[in-house]
């Protein structure tokens, strides 16, 4: 059953009131007992966080493309708020491609990338983005979006206005590095900018399993190019770094930090600060989080798998039960002298010189061709998985786990960025974890790992995995500043539940973070890196109903030059006179209280249900900070059987639609044979060579590569530049050529005619390779050409409904309410005596 608005509504409504029923018979068993409170006491946040579970579970029973598309589909963003749709061009995108290629270098591209121009292959002429802010900050009352949903044409005192605010945030939204958009993160994204009084840019990068990594990355590079070194003609002029500071969260929290060690290791200024909230930077799955907090998350007990299509998963039918991880007798096998694990390479010769089984140490890989998936059978990457017992027989992992990326290139550093070579010399980090999510531990070890570079450290045959890493390991050693606060109860991106108290005050701390960092000169920020938190989550949030309030941050103006205290040492003056009390473990509730932990520009914090902060406890005490340094960054034995157990499960309850999804495979890759076949009739690849299009004058500014132009490359098994069997592909390939026949038509002039048959059957079979193409949804929103009630418009709504609800009888919006009445009558009273004054000065004259 596809997903869309009916069947999510279809699915939820049980679900709604079944934790209606749950809940009050929570509440009245509790009534008799004492229990510690938790988020799900609260009757609107159980109903969010099941909502939220639901949907994403329901997701998976559906196929990749169908996740896509309802999670792409383009909404209007509500009348109080500016939005301005912008397409970041394709020289933006050429020149984060040169960097990135300068990056990798020529011998990584080839081994680990698959090569330089299949990532670089696009369906659209740039990437989608946006601009977010509030209508009330640009002091206009224009209407921003029409009835049809069609943003309408902004007055040119509303761009001038955009280009006024300052602050602006690099906002990159989550989703698994494959479902998710703009769209779905709208609302969020505007309470950010509404909260630091600037604006907000969104981009829509491209999304896996389609465009795998380096993709999305290269387009979030594009989009911090874009903003400080605008081409002409765009809407914003150039933005100085300082006062840009980048967010995300899950996956784009993920995005957050690899950009900033690429930004760090080119040389590229580095912006003024960056939130992540509950990031995604080990792919790996080697902390015990991931397997102990499932219960407690909105994420799927099996990951995300789904639904076989024509995209997903590789290979869509297994050849027998258990081919995707077939046991094996065959020990790991040495890696090169030159290539890889040092420590497994002298564990082999002499097998006491490291604590445990070799096959705990790393994960080794070969080379097998893939079963059903393209036509050209490129080789995919075994990982032979490491084992809790030395004694059992190892299994070797066959099919791709991640969308995001293939088994083997998980453990590089610009794809599970925990594992980069040094996290140090970055711009200063606001991190946010949920202490119930699977993610808690590797992102408390992120913040760490920042904070302490000389102190932890990653395995040598991490270091060995890239040649940048140990060249990093030496160089950035200085400190990242590291602000961490684990908020208690909170599950995976808590910041989706904006109505609930605790996420209330995660808002106005980042707002806070983000206003301190940008508006104090750089010396400053380097030396008091985060705002003061003495009572920053002491007072509640309140929201109109037109999105604006009227609160002052936290920081105060003048409250951080140069002969004022920092916020550091207030933090570490009132830190010696509170007597410390334990405070409880990661994986239970603590209540303890007392200024934060603050060590060398590293603030280390829990969170309450009330916004209370007290000391993180120390790292001696938290279990993610003791997993032997081998252990981290390996695919191990319990989440690889938990994946294996799921997706058994949906090879069983799909295998029949797996059958079919081969079969349609094949008439697809026969399909593109034919577009292929008759674009060289019509002379449109008359110019086709090994070398690709001639790097002419306009090399930097248009497109370069397409999916005819891969010859000697790699790319990996799901990437649709190199496929040939899908929808996404075929439209991929009739864009290549419709660009080519555009540019090269003076190539084609003695092309063999076509007979008018052969030119009506081509086009009345979809295979005319310069008719439109309809271009993939993992990188272009759905613009549908009625607007019913949308699913995500529906959540939009509930939560506004719920930040109302929230708000209801407390004292703030009492005495807001109260001053809000006030201000009319007065205002009232103002205009009466205006109208007054008026008619006595300006009394007609009569006869």
């Amino acid at each position: 059953m596809t997903i869309h608005t009916a069947t999510v509504v279809a699915r939820t409504t049980p679900v709604v009131i079944g934790t209606f029923l749950k809940h009050y018979r929570r509440k009245l068993q509790d009534s008799k007992e004492k229990r510690v409170n938790d988020p799900t006491d609260d009757i609107l946040f159980d109903q969010a966080f099941h909502i939220v579970k639901s949907f994403i579970d329901y997701g998976t029973h559906d196929d990749v493309e169908s996740l896509q598309a309802f999670t792409n589909t383009h909404i209007p963003s509500p009348p109080w708020a500016f939005t301005e749709s912008v397409m970041i061009p394709l020289a933006k995108c050429n020149e984060a491609a040169d960097l990135l290629i300068q990056w990798f270098g020529p011998q990584e591209l080839q081994s680990i990338v698959g090569g330089e121009k299949w990532w670089q292959v696009r369906g659209l002429d740039g990437i989608e983005a946006e601009w977010l802010t509030m209508r009330s900050l640009l002091h206009s009352t224009r209407p921003g979006v029409s009835n049809n949903g069609e943003t309408e044409r902004k007055p040119p005192s509303m761009t001038r206005g955009l280009n006024s605010l300052e602050r602006v945030m690099l906002y990159i939204h989550g989703g698994a590095f494959y479902w998710g958009s703009i769209n779905t993160h709208r609302y969020q994204i505007l309470r950010f900018a509404r909260k630091i009084k600037g604006r907000c840019f969104a981009v829509n990068y491209r999304k896996a399993p389609q465009y795998p990594w380096p993709c999305p990355l290269q387009d979030c590079l594009a989009a911090y190019l874009f903003l400080i070194r605008p081409p002409p003609g765009v809407l914003h002029t150039a933005i100085d770094p300082g006062k840009i500071v980048l967010a995300g969260d899950s996956a784009g929290g993920g995005l957050c930090v690899a950009l900033l060690t690429l930004i760090r290791d080119l040389g590229l200024p580095m912006p003024a600060g960056a939130t992540l909230i509950s990031p995604w930077v080990d792919l790996t799955h080697s902390f015990p989080s991931v397997m102990d907090n499932t219960e407690t998350d909105i994420i799927p007990k099996y990951g995300f798998i789904h639904k076989p299509s024509t995209v997903w998963p590789i290979p869509a039918l297994p050849e027998s039960v258990g081919a995707r991880a077939p046991p094996t007798d065959e020990p790991p096998p040495l890696p090169a002298p030159t290539g890889s694990d040092r420590e497994s390479l002298m564990a082999q010769h002499d097998p006491s010189s490291i604590e445990g089984n070799v096959m705990g140490d790393m994960n080794s890989r070969k080379t097998v061709p893939a079963e059903n998936t393209v036509p050209s059978e490129k080789p995919n990457q075994v990982v032979i998985v490491a084992m809790d017992d030395a004694s059992k027989t190892p299994i070797e992992l066959r099919s791709q786990i991640q969308l995001y990326a293939t088994n083997d290139q998980v453990e590089h550093p610009l794809v599970s960025p925990l594992l980069q070579g040094s996290l140090g010399g970055l711009c200063p980090l606001y991190i946010l974890a949920g202490n119930n999510e699977v993610l808690r531990d590797e992102i408390v070890y992120l913040a760490h790992r920042a904070a302490h570079p000389e102190q932890y450290n990653i395995r040598d045959g991490l270091l060995d995995q890239s040649w940048r890493q140990r060249e990093n390991k030496a160089k950035f050693t200085t400190p990242t500043k590291v602000h961490l606060q684990v908020f208690d109860g909170m599950p995976h991106v808590m910041t989706v539940y904006s109505f609930y108290r605790p996420v209330k005050y995660a808002y106005r701390a980042i707002a806070d973070f983000v206003k301190h960092v940008t508006d104090h000169p750089s010396h400053v920020v380097q030396q008091d890196p985060f705002p003061a938190v003495d009572g920053a989550h002491s007072r509640p949030d309140s929201e109109s109903e037109d999105g604006t309030d009227d609160d002052e941050s936290v920081v105060s103006p003048g409250r951080y030059d140069n002969t004022s205290q920092t916020a550091s040492s207030r933090l570490e003056e009132k830190r010696n006179t509170i007597s410390e009390t334990p405070s409880a473990p990661l994986s239970k509730k603590g209540s303890s209280n007392g200024a934060p932990d603050v060590v060398q520009g590293f603030i280390r914090e829990r969170v309450d249900l009330k916004g209370t902060t007290r000391p993180l406890e120390p790292a001696s005490e938290i279990p993610a900070m003791q997993l032997p340094l081998r252990e981290i960054g390996l695919i191990k034995e319990r989440p690889a059987n938990r994946w294996l157990q799921g997706q058994g499960k949906w090879d069983h309850r799909f295998r029949r639609k797996a059958e079919k999804i081969v079969k349609k495979r094949i008439r697809n890759s026969e399909k593109a044979d034919r577009i292929v076949r008759n674009a060289t009739m019509r002379g449109l690849l008359d110019d086709l060579t090994e070398s690709g299009p001639h790097q002419g004058d306009d090399w930097e500014s248009r497109r370069r590569w397409g999916p005819l132009d891969l010859r000697g490359e790699n790319p990996p098994p799901s990437a649709i530049a190199g496929r040939r069997d899908t929808s996404d592909s075929i439209a991929l390939l009739k864009a290549s050529i419709r660009a080519r026949a555009g540019t090269r038509a003076s190539n084609a002039p003695h092309a063999p005619e076509v007979t008018t048959l052969e030119r009506v059957q081509s086009m009345a079979d979809d295979e005319d390779p310069t008719s439109v193409p309809q271009f993939s949804v993992s990188e272009k929103q759905v613009h549908p050409n009625m607007m019913p009630m949308h699913g995500l418009n529906i959540w939009a709504g509930i939560m506004r409904i719920f930040t109302k609800k929230s708000e209801k009888g407390s004292p703030k919006s009492k005495t807001r309410r109260a001053s809000h009445k006030k201000g009319k009558e007065r205002d009232h009273m103002d205009v009466n005596e205006k109208q007054t004054a008026h008619q006595q000065t300006h009394t007609p004259i009569t006869s």
